[in-house]
């Protein structure tokens, strides 16, 4: 797979990064090069201390390009060398001469990785602290999604009778779930994996939890398009690991408790999603697989015996709404069921490539391995 950061991207956070000085933050050049690459091997690094402390035939510009090639390493590991790189552990902190004053020159390099980055969408930001001091993560620029999850309703095949019960803090309680699955345990700082998921089904069954997890999900599923969808997520987990975050079916986003006969307007264009992925508790992608009922009336064209005539309005109410939870912090994907139409020309197993293909690229733009 191609890199997404650039290698002229990447060129000038490097020349940057060395312009400022203080590459090694006070540490000895192999040490610094353990933390920031630490899939340098041993004789690699006796040649960097030999080169750049014996003989000083080598300069940054050298060791960055042609020993340790960020120019060229995949995006996972230019993304932890320039986390590393920044780490509290590395001190250059240089003293102004004429204010007497402390110059932190670890800010400059993080305002020169974050420029650069920006043309990728990505940028460093603090996560936590060590001693008091600040440790970066680099991470989309999109803001996510602020406010915490408190529960998902989901796998839902018919609407669950719900109440507030704390009207104050808007505290809700499911009087009646009608065959919908309730998560509640919190969100990790990870998101929800499907190892992870699955663990909290077998508190409800714990023999063959899996299969019967799957089985309800597509238990929950309005059409086969969506089927296959799941059928590709699990055959993509299968090969790549199960702690990857879970393909989360039918739940609900929004949700009015009257039918739009009973209240006689549509609030809400639709109330659940097809799937949802909880990437971590503010980066959360929601996926639609768009059947005929997105995009077209499915009364009778009138003085005709066909169903389903184009709808500019019913277009018009997905674009919106897929405009608000976009807006809202959500990462939308839509697929339009027809892509996943088993026919003469386009076998099932292509089809679950084509998505598993999408799963590949969807997780590393979050730089989930």
């Amino acid at each position: 797979m191609a890199n997404r950061i650039r290698e002229d991207i990447r060129k000038l956070i490097l020349d940057d990064l060395i312009l400022i000085g203080s590459v090694c933050g006070g540490q000895i050049i192999v040490e610094f090069t353990k933390r920031v690459c630490p899939n340098t091997s041993e004789d690699t690094l006796s040649e960097i201390y030999r080169h750049m402390y014996c003989f000083d035939d080598w300069d940054y510009p050298y060791l960055f390009d042609q020993i340790l090639e960020l120019g060229t390493v995949p995006d996972k590991d230019f993304i932890y060398f320039c986390e590393q790189y920044v780490h509290p552990i590395f001190r250059r902190i240089i003293h102004d001469e004429e204010s007497y004053e402390e110059i932190d020159l670890t800010l400059k390099c993080i305002d020169a990785i974050n420029a650069g980055l920006s043309d990728v969408g990505l940028k460093l930001s603090p996560e936590s602290q060590v001693a008091g001091r600040t440790v970066y993560k680099i991470i989309p620029i999109t803001k996510g999604y602020n406010e915490p999850i408190k529960n998902i309703i989901f796998a839902a095949k018919y609407k669950p009778d719900i109440v507030i019960d704390d009207v104050l803090s808007n505290g809700i309680r499911v009087v009646k779930a009608n065959g919908a699955l309730i998560y509640d345990r919190g969100i990790p700082a990870e998101g929800i994996s499907w190892n992870s998921l699955l663990e909290w089904y077998k508190t409800f069954n714990t023999a063959s939890a899996e299969e019967a997890m799957i089985s309800r999900f597509k238990q929950c599923l309005d059409s086969e398009a969506e089927k296959l969808f799941l059928k590709a997520y699990i055959s993509y987990i299968n090969k790549n690991g199960k702690h990857l975050p879970a393909l989360i079916p039918q739940v609900y986003l929004y949700y009015d408790p009257q039918t739009q006969d009973q209240r006689g307007l549509k609030i809400f264009e639709h109330q659940k999603m097809d799937f949802i992925m909880i990437i971590t508790p503010s980066q959360r992608v929601v996926i639609e697989v768009d059947g005929k009922q997105h995009y077209s009336e499915d009364e009778m064209v009138p003085g005709t015996n066909h169903k389903y005539f184009s709808s500019p309005k019913r277009y018009s109410e997905m674009m919106k709404a897929h405009r608000e939870m976009s807006l809202a912090g959500y990462d939308v994907y839509r697929f339009g069921g027809y892509e996943f139409w088993v026919n003469a020309s386009t076998s099932e197993q292509a089809i679950v490539e084509q998505i598993e293909r999408f799963f590949s690229d969807l997780f590393n733009k979050y730089r989930i391995e």
